[in-house]
This record gives C-alpha cells, sequence and structure tokens, in this order.
C-alpha cells in the first residue's frame, strides 16, 4: 500500500513538472520578443542599427537640392566666384576658370581666318620713308637794338622731309624777306610729333643784302600751326645795328599738308578687297 502511494506521488509530480514545462515554453518566448521590441525609456540612446541604402531617386534629389541652392547646374564646374572647398588637410588651391573665353578644344576646331592682303601699295601716313619737304612761315614781331622797330618777314623752306612715325624730321634751306634785308639766305632743321602736334625748328641765317654780309641765327618752337620765334641779327642798314628779334609766327607745312590730302584721296578710290575663300 505505501509503496503504491509513493509511485503515485512521483507520477502526479512529474505531470505537474511537464505541464509546467510546456506553459513556460509557451510564454516565456512572446514575452521576450516583446520586451526586445518595447520602446526605450525616456532618456536612453536608440539602439545602433544598420544604415538604410538610399534609392537612387533619393539620391538624385538630394544631389540637385545644392545646385538648385546655389544656382549652379548639377554636375557643373565651380566658377570663379564661389571657389571649391578647401581639403581637411587645411591646404589647397584652386584655379579661376573664365567662362566667357573660349575653350581650347573651341578653338583648335575653328577655321582661322587668314588676312586680306591689300590690293595697292603700302603707302600713307604711316610708313617709313623719305620725301620732299616744304615749308612757309609768316612771321610779325619786334626788334630790339639800337633802334626798336616793328617788323615782320616771309620765309619759304625746301628740302627732304624724314617720316618716322610719329616724328617727322625736316632740313632744308631757306629764304626769308624783310623790310630790313630783302634777301637773307639759311639752312634750317626742324622736328615734328605729329600725334601730338608740337615741333621745334633751329638754324642759321646770312643777309646777302648788306655789304658785307651778316649772319644771324634763329630758333621756334610751336603747336600745330602757330609758334613763336627768336632771332638775332645785325643789320646794316636804317642804324639798326645788331640786336634781338621777337615774332608771333604762322607756320605752313606744305609736304605734310599734301600728302593727308593726296593719302585721302588713295583711300577714297581704292575698292574694299574681296572676302577670303578662307574665311567663314
Amino acid at each position: 500500500m505505501g509503496t503504491r502511494l509513493s509511485s503515485s506521488r512521483a507520477l502526479v509530480s512529474a505531470r505537474a513538472v511537464g505541464v509546467l514545462a510546456l506553459a513556460l515554453v509557451a510564454v516565456v518566448p512572446p514575452l521576450v520578443a516583446h520586451v526586445a521590441h518595447a520602446e526605450p525609456p525616456p532618456g536612453a540612446e536608440p539602439p545602433p542599427g544598420p544604415a538604410p541604402t538610399p534609392s537612387a531617386s533619393t539620391a538624385d534629389a538630394a544631389s540637385a537640392a545644392p545646385a538648385a541652392s546655389s544656382g549652379t547646374p548639377a554636375g557643373a564646374a565651380p566658377t570663379g566666384s564661389a571657389p571649391p572647398a578647401a581639403s581637411g588637410s587645411g591646404r589647397g588651391h584652386w584655379v579661376y576658370v573664365d567662362e566667357a573665353a573660349p575653350s581650347a578644344s573651341a578653338s583648335s576646331s575653328a577655321l582661322p581666318v587668314l588676312p586680306v592682303a591689300p590690293s595697292g601699295p603700302m603707302t600713307g601716313m604711316y610708313e617709313r620713308t623719305t620725301t620732299w619737304d616744304l615749308n612757309i612761315d609768316g612771321a610779325f614781331g619786334r626788334y630790339f637794338g639800337d633802334i626798336d622797330k616793328w617788323t615782320g618777314f616771309v620765309r619759304a623752306r625746301a628740302g627732304v622731309l624724314f617720316i618716322r612715325e610719329p616724328l617727322y624730321s625736316a632740313v632744308g634751306f631757306t629764304y626769308d624777306y624783310s623790310p630790313q634785308a630783302v634777301a637773307t639766305l639759311g639752312i634750317q632743321a626742324e622736328v615734328l610729333h605729329l600725334e601730338r602736334g608740337f615741333w621745334g625748328q633751329l638754324g642759321g641765317l646770312l643777309d646777302i643784302s648788306s655789304s658785307p654780309v651778316r649772319p644771324g641765327l634763329m630758333a621756334a618752337a610751336g603747336w600745330s600751326i602757330f609758334g613763336v620765334e627768336g632771332q638775332y641779327r645785325s643789320y646794316n642798314n636804317d642804324g639798326l645795328g645788331s640786336g634781338v628779334a621777337v615774332y608771333a609766327k604762322i607756320r605752313i607745312p606744305v609736304s605734310i599738308i599734301a600728302r593727308i590730302f593726296f593719302q585721302k584721296h588713295v583711300s577714297s578710290h581704292t575698292p574694299d578687297p574681296a572676302p577670303s575663300s578662307t574665311a567663314r
């Protein structure tokens, strides 16, 4: 009897343990899964997880957003107004590229435009040449000597003109006429800056109307056709003696004026050259 009771209790105990084990197996796993997916308490950092991979449309939208905000098309290189950011080392450089300048590929692909040779000879005011010279002066002033006197003269110069742009240099023989000396010969040199209009003259004089002949000197400077001239003279008539004279004068460069009109006439009658077949 005692043995049967013991065996019955052992059987009941075994069945109870089995039922408890089954209950634990059925309840514990769902509880653990619920706890694992529960929200973290306030202040706690969420557990790290794998970063989501952006899709192609998301990546395109993200790259287009900075480009749209800066006014630069997506994929375009930065211009000189906004240099690229420096590298992490704090050192770097950037190169300014002028977008208005043509690219090397464009310039190399374009056909060169060859210059068209002029149809006539290269003549005119802007060449280096040597030609004839003619100049006429008219002056009025005052002589200061043994007797002061108002006087004047007319002079003509003929010689050679050396053109070396912008300088025009001339040298030639002169002839003067004045009430005090009806025949004065001389030699004169002149330099003119054509672009600025300033000029200067220097020469020697010889009064052949006096007996004996009387030498003299002259120097002048001016702008355009206007100038001032000073002379040292010695006269043998009217009791003037030796002295100096100061004149205001007008200078007419006949040879230079003739070349200007000739150049304009040639250019106005020269037909325009036909366009080159290589130019497009």
